[in-house]
């Protein structure tokens, strides 16, 4: 299937349309998919893929027909599902559609809480020592959520998609994630998972510990380093499936 968005030479457009529009995306999946086929000659695999920084159901529709094109098939011991990466207001309040289209929901609650507050996490490190002197912030809400705004839309957001689609997995990104009230939500949902890193996983039990919460750590905490670890390892998976 090739490319549906035309580019013109030099134009300064955002990364999924010069992903969908250069066929980058294709082949991502592609590979992915391929390195799932082939590392389930060893043994079970349940892959989910999720794509960032989409804006559009359009967008989310076109990348879902890729990923059908590139199905895994009938293959034993190999499950691939699509998700999409919810990091802006605008998918959250399309949330109850995205079900439509997707086996999985992830908040990227860095993104979203960036866009939620009109400055990059970069910026974010001038302004946050005065913010907390003017007593305009009680928190940095980029380690712990905004219980204001973040943590409401993520609410809202997670309720529209269980009143849709209840079994699907949803899974909150990002050092917020970490948060008490993320920890909280996890109580009375079996499928919504937690993805932190790994230096706050102590952080995390002391605080499940605290609310008295009976979780199974292998199934309800994601433990891995998403940025570090599992990137690395998964690349050079796919370098061996080429």
């Amino acid at each position: 299937m090739g490319p549906k968005f035309a580019v013109s030479s030099g134009s300064h457009i955002r990364g999924p349309h010069w992903a969908i529009s250069s066929n980058f995306y294709f082949e991502q999946i592609g590979v992915a998919i391929e390195t799932a086929k082939q590392v389930s000659a060893k043994g079970p695999v349940d892959l989910l893929i999720t794509v960032p920084s989409l804006f559009s159901l359009a967008e989310i529709k076109y990348l879902r027909s890729l990923f059908d094109e590139l199905s895994v098939g009938n293959v034993l011991n190999c499950r691939v599902r699509f998700g999409v990466v919810i990091e802006n207001p605008r998918m959250c309040s399309l949330a109850n559609q995205l079900t439509d289209y997707v086996e999985v929901v992830c908040f990227g609650l860095n993104d979203l809480t960036q866009n939620v507050y009109g400055v990059s996490r970069k910026s974010w490190q001038y302004v946050l020592s005065n913010y907390l002197v003017d007593s305009l912030l009680t928190n940095d809400p980029f380690l712990l959520i905004d219980t204001n705004t973040v943590l409401p839309m993520v609410k809202q957001a997670v309720q529209a998609i269980r009143l849709k689609k209840a079994n699907i997995p949803i899974i909150l990104c990002g050092k917020p994630a970490s948060s008490p009230e993320c920890i909280g939500l996890i109580q009375n949902d079996s499928n919504l998972f937690l993805c932190i890193d790994a230096d706050d996983l102590d952080q995390v039990n002391f605080e499940v510990s605290k609310q008295k919460l009976v979780l199974e750590h292998e199934s309800k905490l994601l433990r891995f380093d998403c940025q570090r670890l599992a990137t690395e390892k998964f690349t050079e998976m796919a370098k061996n499936a080429r």
